[in-house]
C-alpha cells in the first residue's frame, strides 16, 4: 500500500522581543498556499526541534515569569500552527527541549564556585570530566553544583510548557535530562523517538550530548516498532559537528547507538542552518542514519549565522510497501534585513544547488504477529476499535491473521463513513453483512446498491443475510 505525506520541521524558535510571532503564523500559511500550488503536499506532521523560548539570563526574581510569558507566546503560536496544519490534533506535533529552554537562574542558584585552597583538587576532577565540576572564563573559577536537585529542575519551565500544550495528549518524562520518548503517529507508520541534547547542559556548560541511558530505555518499543515496519526517526536539538573555535555540539557517537536501534533519520536544529544533506554511516556494520538540520525559523540578525536567513524544511515522506523515499525542501527568508514578516521562497540545497534532496531507506517487513499483538494491547487500554481496524486496513488485509482480526473488529464500529470507507470492498461475509447493515440504518442508497449489484456472496444461504438484502431492496 503506498502512503504519501509530508513533515513541517522547524527549530529554533527563540523570538526575540521585538518580533511578532502572529507575523510568522501568517508567512508561515501563506507559504505553504505557494508551495502546495507546486505540487507538495500540505503538511500533516509537524516537528519542533528545541529552542521555543529565548529564555534570559535575569537570575532576578522576575527571571521565571519573564520565561513563562515567552512559552505562552510559543503555545499559541505552536497551537495556531496545529490547528491549520493538522486539524488542531495535537498528537501530530513533536516537540523536544534545547538549550535555550533550560532556566539561567536555577542553573545558577545550584552552583556554588571553589574555593582557593580547593582549585587543584577541583581542576583534577574537571580533567576527569566529572559531571559535578565546570568551569567558569568570565571569573577564571571552578564551580561546583552542590544542590543536584535543584538543578535537575533547570527544564521545569519547559515542561510546564509541555504538559499543557499536550493536557490530555500526552506528557513529558519525569527526567527531562535523561529520558527518551517515542511519539507515535497512528495512520502514518512512523514513529519518532524523542531525545534531550542538553543532557547536563547549563550556563557554564554549552555543549551538547544525549544521554546514553536514554537510548536502553527506548529499546523495547523500539525493537517491536522496527518489527511492526515502522520508520523510526530521531528528534533531537544540538548539531554533530562544527568548526574548530565551537565547542557547543554533541558527541557524534551516540549515532551508532541510533543505527543499532534502525533509526534511520535524525531531526535537529541548533546551528541555524539548514544544510543537513549528512548521511553518516558505519562501514562495518552498513548501516548509516540521515542527518537533517533546520535553520533558525525566527531569530533575529544577531542569532543568525553571517549570511544565512531564516530557514525551515518540508519533508516529503513516501512509503510504498518497505521501501521509503524522503524529499526534502528547503524554504529560506527572502525579505531584506530579515523583515519581521518573512518572504519564504524556495532555497537551493548543497553546493550543486539542487531544488530537492531525494534518499531512501528500506525498512523491515512488517510481521503482523507483532501489529496484532500490539494492537490488542492498545485495544485493552483505550477500546478504540476505529483505529485498531485502520491499523489493520493500512499494513493491508492479504494476510490471514489480519483478516481474522479485522473482521473481529470492523462489527463493533458506529461511525458510517468510516466503515463505508473500510468496506467499499467487502472480501468476508462478515465484511458484507456488517456494510448492508450500515448502508440501511445510514439509509444509503447508493452504497446499498452497490453491495447488491455483488455477485460475490449471492450464493450463500442465510435467513439473516436475506433479510438485510430486503431491507436494502427497500431503500
Amino acid at each position: 500500500m503506498k502512503r504519501q505525506f509530508t513533515i513541517l520541521h522547524i527549530s529554533d524558535l527563540h523570538k526575540p522581543d521585538n518580533c511578532n510571532l502572529d507575523n510568522l503564523y501568517y508567512s508561515l500559511q501563506k507559504d505553504c498556499e505557494h508551495y502546495t500550488n507546486d505540487g507538495l503536499l500540505k503538511p500533516e506532521i509537524i516537528v519542533v526541534s528545541g529552542d521555543i523560548a529565548e529564555g534570559t539570563k535575569d537570575d532576578g526574581p522576575n527571571a521565571e515569569s519573564a520565561i513563562k510569558a515567552q512559552y505562552a507566546e510559543a503555545a499559541n503560536f505552536l497551537g495556531k500552527l496545529t490547528d491549520y496544519f493538522l486539524g488542531g490534533d495535537r498528537k501530530r506535533i513533536v516537540i523536544v527541549p534545547g538549550n535555550h529552554d533550560y532556566c539561567y537562574k536555577t542553573s545558577k542558584n545550584s552552583m556554588i564556585p571553589s574555593p582557593k585552597e580547593k582549585s587543584n583538587e577541583y581542576y583534577k576532577q574537571y580533567r576527569m570530566a566529572s559531571p559535578e565540576i565546570r568551569w567558569n572564563w568570565d571569573d577564571k573559577s571552578f564551580y561546583r553544583i552542590e544542590n543536584s536537585n535543584l538543578y535537575k529542575t533547570r527544564f521545569e519551565l519547559f515542561r510546564t510548557f509541555y504538559n499543557d500544550f499536550y493536557a490530555g495528549v500526552r506528557e513529558l518524562p519525569e527526567n527531562v535530562d535523561t529520558d527518551s520518548y517515542v511519539v507515535e503517529i497512528d495512520g502514518f507508520n512512523i514513529a519518532f523517538v524523542c531525545f534531550n541534547s542538553c543532557y547536563r547542559l547549563d550556563h557554564l556548560n554549552p555543549t551538547g550530548c544525549i544521554c546514553p541511558d536514554s537510548i536502553a530505555q527506548a529499546h523495547e518499543r523500539l525493537l517491536n516498532l522496527k518489527k511492526m515496519g515502522y520508520l523510526l526517526a530521531g528528534v533531537w536539538h544540538h548539531h554533530v559537528s562544527g568548526l574548530p573555535v565551537e565547542n557547543n555540539y554533541m558527541d557524534y557517537r551516540i549515532l551508532n547507538a541510533m543505527m543499532q536501534e534502525d533509526i534511520k533519520v535524525g531531526l535537529f536544529g541548533h546551528q541555524h542552518v539548514s544544510t543537513a544533506i549528512q548521511e553518516y554511516s558505519d562501514i562495518t556494520s552498513k548501516q548509516s542514519i540521515l542527518l537533517i538540520s533546520s535553520g533558525s525559523l525566527y531569530g533575529n540578525r544577531h542569532q543568525l549565522v553571517t549570511g544565512v536567513p531564516r530557514q525551515y524544511n518540508v519533508i516529503g515522506v513516501t512509503m510504498e510497501n518497505e521501501e521509503v523515499t524522503l524529499q526534502l525542501h528547503v524554504r529560506k527568508d527572502n525579505s531584506q534585513y530579515g523583515f519581521e514578516i518573512p518572504q519564504w521562497i524556495e532555497s537551493p540545497i548543497g553546493m550543486n544547488n539542487l531544488h530537492m534532496y531525494e534518499h531512501k531507506v528500506r525498512l523491515e517487513k512488517p510481521q503482523i504477529e507483532y501489529v496484532v499483538e500490539d494492537i490488542e494491547k492498545q485495544l485493552r487500554q483505550t477500546n478504540n476499535y476505529e483505529v485498531a481496524c485502520m491499523r489493520l486496513y493500512d499494513i493491508g488485509l492479504d494476510d490471514d491473521l489480519a483478516l481474522k482480526y479485522f473482521d473481529s473488529y470492523i462489527t463493533r464500529i458506529e461511525d458510517k463513513n468510516l466503515l463505508r470507507h473500510l468496506l467499499g470492498n467487502p472480501r468476508t461475509l462478515v465484511q458484507y453483512m456488517t456494510a448492508l447493515d450500515a448502508a440501511i440504518s445510514d439509509r444509503d442508497k447508493e452504497w446499498a446498491r452497490s453491495l447488491l449489484q455483488s455477485n460475490l456472496f449471492s450464493e450463500i444461504n442465510s435467513p439473516y443475510l436475506k433479510e438485510l438484502r430486503e431491507q436494502a431492496e427497500k431503500i
